[in-house]
């Protein structure tokens, strides 16, 4: 049933007569009780329904008694985790940045490492002073200057970028690369210490001899892989060109294809510690 629900007329009026037997029965005395009798039912309905909620008409507040729920205590187990080690397992890898960051590195791994290998490779071209007179000077006629040092060095320079084809195409143009910037280095050092001390001048200087070995290097290898007159003539042209003997130039083809082959069978590692040396030439 609703409580809500607005009584019928006929019952209030008999309620109001019971009450007010001698007061004459208004409208308004009826409305007043039938919202007094809504207020009343109301109130009950919330104490059967919501007890906590309800109040005491002197305003004070009325409480039912808490019921204490009987909590069961938490068991805590301890968890131990299970590794299982198989064959099969990959290995971590990184992030995406790091793995970034490796690749480019990795790319950049044979210039640095060209550093030091050029350097050994350029300290094992320098030769002697003392073999430079006894071949050079005196058994090929080659006058104790500059450009006769630029141009026996740079020979030796030649052979071990031959030997350089052979390493990996990766790493290969890097150290030839340094091993002819080592020469160059060198070579503007002794320029400067004739005391020659305008950079216009060593300029000018470096690039006439840039030119020069390239040209070189071109007519070098061009005799390498043609036929020993060729390389004869570009021994001549470049190195022996005040040189009027034919034994010693023939002996100096034969030289250069001796310290090619001793290149040639020399290990990787050997060759790019700069672990090896050139023979002296020895022309009787």
């Amino acid at each position: 049933m609703n409580f809500f629900q607005r009584l019928p007329y006929s019952s209030l009026r008999a309620v109001a007569n019971i009450h007010s037997k001698n007061a004459p029965i208004s409208l308004h005395s009826i409305k007043s009780y039938q919202i007094t009798k809504l207020a009343i039912v109301s109130r009950n309905y919330n104490a059967d329904h919501n007890p906590h909620s309800l109040k005491a008409s002197s305003g004070k507040q009325t409480s039912a008694p808490k019921q204490v729920e009987e909590q069961t205590p938490i068991e805590h187990t301890k968890v131990t985790p299970k590794i299982e080690l198989t064959a099969n397992a990959q290995p971590k890898t990184f992030s995406t940045a790091a793995t970034f960051l490796r690749r480019f590195f990795k790319r950049l791994a044979p210039q640095y490492q060209a550093l030091e290998i050029g350097k050994n490779i350029f300290q094992a071209c320098q030769r002697n002073p003392q073999e430079f007179v006894d071949f050079w000077h005196k058994k090929a006629n080659m006058p104790e200057t500059f450009q006769s040092w630029f141009s026996v060095s740079l020979l030796y320079v030649w052979l071990c970028s031959v030997r350089l084809r052979a390493e990996s195409k990766e790493l290969a143009p890097f150290v030839k690369q340094q091993l002819i910037d080592n020469f160059f280095n060198l070579a503007e050092q002794k320029i400067r210490a004739q005391g020659i001390k305008s950079g216009k001048i060593v300029n000018d200087t470096l690039k006439d001899l840039h030119s020069c070995y390239l040209g070189m290097f071109v007519s070098f290898d061009q005799g390498f892989v043609s036929s020993d007159a060729l390389l004869a003539a570009a021994v001549w042209r470049n190195v022996l060109n005040n040189c009027e003997s034919a034994q010693v130039l023939e002996y100096t083809v034969d030289y250069i294809r001796q310290q090619l082959h001793m290149l040639d069978s020399l290990s990787s590692e050997a060759f790019i510690t700069g672990d090896f040396g050139f023979d002296p030439p020895n022309f009787n």
